[in-house]
């Protein structure tokens, strides 16, 4: 249900609750609409400041903590409009907060935090002489007709909350990409004439876990479920009852979901974000993978720089905000064929190699599910090296440690192509996937290429 709030011009904001992390919404005003996420129903840090149509209507910007200057401002001409009620979504997550446009699957500006915030409140607000007619969406609703198409979104949490109501044949998906591809996890809720619900792995039979569920649909009442996902463990609950769980030996970063119904059904979906923690497991936590110590083989010459950033013939140089050092590495090309560098960057405890995109000023790495932006890196320079096929984890020889892991697990420089870039990432090892930064994501690909000297 929408909830209608109008705002004067004032710096006071009006602050309602929030059930999950992220806010839809739509805004009437002919500039200055500003949100507060934060902690408590009050105007004071912690907090996150998302500020749009600022400036006479010019810009928009993120701010945290009534700190100066913005942690990202952007030319947003026009993006407000007194007459017309234009739709917004902010999302955040792990200390990522991205801010996009209704219909956009993409954030025009994003920001990553080193420190994650809990935010529980949301505050609306319009000054600089504008008032403000706001509408908040707490739901997402989506139709789904007969079909074995999936209708795909981004997610940005290990859970999802909804309620759907369909005669039969309610199919969740999680994937990697907005559309089907492997890994992949799907969920049947009313399967086989709503006998049966189950899970299943990319498209593979029999199913990892099928059980009796007779009558669990309906197409006249919308029953609510919850599907939970962390450390390889999908939970799958109906109301406050789990129904049935199986544990992925290979889990992988799950960045969407699909929803779709089928088999001579219809629905009508009620997307309520994030679960509730009192409908998740308190056994979920399984081991970690115990992180190698240890480094691939070193390489021959002329070799890599393996005893710091001042030795050898190659070098990691120091840079920030876009910055190309001399003979910096190529490592690929963006959408556009613009060029991109090999780079790492420091974040959360983590040394990531990541890919430089020089328009942007920053240097993006994969963590947490997200590509997050750094204005401040290392370049990798004088380096004569080529890049070898691999797959699933592997490391080939004369590939050396470009960074660590929180945990201290050693990560290689990696590339791999996505709808037509050939982006620069990080090969984790442990994970049997090479990570690439990009549209916003931490995106895991099972087949990619390695820098080796």
């Amino acid at each position: 249900m929408a909830v209608e709030i109008s705002t004067t011009d004032s710096q006071d904001y009006k602050f309602n609750p929030l059930n999950f992390g992220s806010l839809h919404f739509t805004v009437k005003a002919p500039n200055d609409a500003h949100i507060v996420l934060s902690a408590t129903a009050e105007n004071k840090p912690p907090k996150y400041e998302v500020f749009l149509g600022g400036w006479g209507n010019t810009k928009s910007a993120i701010r945290k903590n009534n700190e100066q200057p913005d942690k990202v401002i952007v030319d947003t001409p026009k993006i407000l409009n007194g007459g017309e009620a234009k739709g917004f979504w902010i999302k955040w997550g792990g200390g990522f907060i991205g801010v996009g446009k209704q219909g956009e699957e993409n954030p025009f500006m994003s920001w990553q935090d080193d420190e994650s915030l809990n935010v529980t409140y949301y505050g609306v607000r319009t000054g600089w002489g504008a008032t403000g007619v706001w509408t908040i969406e707490d739901n997402i609703y989506i139709n789904t007709e007969d079909s074995m198409d999936y209708i795909s979104r981004v997610i940005l949490h290990g859970s999802i909350s909804f309620s759907v109501d369909s005669a039969n044949d309610a199919h969740i998906a999680l994937t990697t990409k907005d559309k089907e591809s492997e890994p992949m996890i799907e969920v049947f809720l009313g399967g086989w004439k709503n006998s049966a619900s189950a899970i299943r792995y990319n498209k593979q039979t029999p199913d990892k876990v099928r059980i009796d569920t007779p009558q669990i649909l309906s197409k006249d009442t919308p029953k609510k479920f919850i599907i939970s996902w962390r450390d390889g463990i999908i939970e799958v609950f109906r109301d406050n009852s789990k129904l049935f769980e199986w544990k992925d030996s290979n889990p992988f970063s799950i960045s969407h979901y699909g929803i779709r119904t089928c088999w001579g059904a219809v629905g009508n979906w009620r997307i309520h974000g994030a679960a509730d923690e009192k409908f998740k497991s308190q056994i979920v936590s399984t081991p970690k993978p115990k992180p190698s110590k240890g480094k691939a083989p070193p390489a021959a010459a002329p070799g890599w720089n393996i005893d710091g950033p001042t030795l050898g013939p190659v070098t990691w140089v120091h840079a920030s905000n876009g910055q190309i050092p001399s003979n910096a590495l190529p490592g690929g090309f963006d959408v556009n064929n613009e060029q991109l560098y090999v780079a790492r960057a420091e974040h959360n405890g983590a040394l990531i190699p990541g890919k430089l995109v020089p328009s942007h000023g920053v240097v993006y790495v994969a963590w947490g599910g997200v590509e997050n932006p750094k204005e401040n890196y290392e370049v990798l320079c004088n380096c004569t090296g080529t890049w070898v096929k691999a797959n699933d984890g592997e490391i080939p020889v004369g590939a050396l440690s470009s960074g660590h892991t929180e945990d201290g697990e050693p990560l290689f420089v990696g590339r791999g192509e996505i709808d037509g870039s050939l982006t620069v990432g990080k090969v984790q090892p442990s994970h049997s996937v090479c990570y690439v930064p990009y549209g916003g994501l931490e995106v895991p690909l099972n087949d990619y290429e390695v820098l080796v000297a």
